[in-house]
């Protein structure tokens, strides 16, 4: 979209006209958050680009978001940068151009300087639902450790209640945090998700949605066949390059799991490497892998510009071996099985 940042929202008011917001990109403008009309049809601004917010004072001012309640534009504005002191602020105006009015009470959602276990916690959205209760929805992080977090998640989003105070600004969650245990009016029922997931893909149809991809597959490399299993086709590319490898992943949503794959194999393919990952992205990754042309079995990991062979034992199966990653708050633990005989390394 030409003259629009990548961070952007849009609003469409109640007179038909959609308006974007976006924050600071250009080098020498001010920072802030930055409103133009906007064509919902050819996606072309009608206006020019105009500054509406600089924010409360907190680096780095952006991922705005734009609602309206009774006579207020309401404007949210992720501030503070991603880190430990991220910040959420809010502002409003009878004007959907401003000026915007910033709360005095900002930030309104943050837990910066807190020892909560849910840290670095902004870019939030405010919803009302079907039955008129409010809501933000936000990103965060878990931590781990005491006086130094530490965290491997990667970022995760909460949704948290919202009270209205007398002078019509959001109250989140009471007291502005987030924590791991909230309460709000939700009448519908609720179901427990568990995380225990269980695939046997010599039954299944098809391919499960919580497995992700990396980047666009070639569905040709993918190939479910009855009594069978998973066919998985290796591509030459690789976990530290850009193009398209043939990878199916499971995103870690707790700090203690355990992840194991079987697999079968044929030494008539004897180029093939296969195994399995902690994936982080293609320059952090720990790789348990079986290379079937040297008959070895590695544990190497990369670190950035550091690629490091940690242990290596031969392998000593035909055509079936199991493979596992279990973790808890501090460690991943790598299994090989093959022949009945387990072998263990810790990271």
């Amino acid at each position: 979209m030409d003259g629009m940042e990548l961070i952007r929202h849009s609003f469409f008011d109640d007179d038909g006209k959609v308006y974007i917001q976006g924050n600071a990109y250009k080098s020498n403008e001010q920072l802030g958050i930055y409103q133009a009309q906007i064509n919902i049809d050819t996606g072309n601004l009608i206006t020019q680009r105009e500054l509406i917010c600089k924010g409360s004072g907190g680096k780095s001012p952006e991922s705005p978001h734009i609602f309206k309640k009774d006579k207020f534009y309401y404007l949210t504005v992720a501030e503070g940068g991603n880190e430990y002191g991220h910040m959420v602020t809010i502002f409003r105006s009878n004007n959907i151009s401003g000026p915007y009015e910033s709360y005095i009470n900002n930030p309104i959602l943050t837990n910066r300087s807190t020892s909560s276990k849910v840290q670095c916690v902004g870019h939030a959205d405010i919803f009302e639902d079907y039955e008129h209760n409010w809501w933000t929805v936000c990103l965060g992080i878990r931590v781990s450790g005491h006086h130094a977090y530490y965290h491997h998640l990667g970022r995760e989003t909460f949704l948290s209640p919202i009270e209205w105070n007398d002078d019509n600004w959001p109250c989140i969650n009471k007291n502005g945090h987030i924590d791991l245990k909230m309460f709000g009016k939700l009448k519908n029922p609720q179901k427990n998700i568990s995380n225990d997931l269980f695939m046997d893909f010599t039954k299944d149809k098809n391919i499960s949605q919580r497995l992700v991809y990396l980047r666009n597959p070639n569905d040709d490399d993918y190939k479910l066949v009855k009594n069978k299993g998973l066919i998985l086709n290796g591509s030459k590319k690789t976990l530290n390059d850009t193009g398209k490898v043939t990878f199916l992943g499971l995103r870690q949503s707790e700090f203690n799991v355990k992840y194991q794959a079987q697999f079968e194999f044929s030494e008539l393919n004897n180029k093939l490497i296969f195994g399995i990952s902690t994936f982080m992205f293609k320059d952090y990754h720990f790789d348990l892998s079986v290379n079937l042309s040297l008959k070895m079995i590695y544990l190497k990991i990369k670190l950035g510009n550091i690629d490091t062979l940690l242990y290596k034992i031969p392998l000593n199966s035909n055509n079936h071996i199991i493979l596992e990653i279990d973790a808890d708050h501090k460690y991943y633990y790598y299994y090989v099985y093959q022949n009945n005989i387990k072998t263990i390394s810790k990271l």
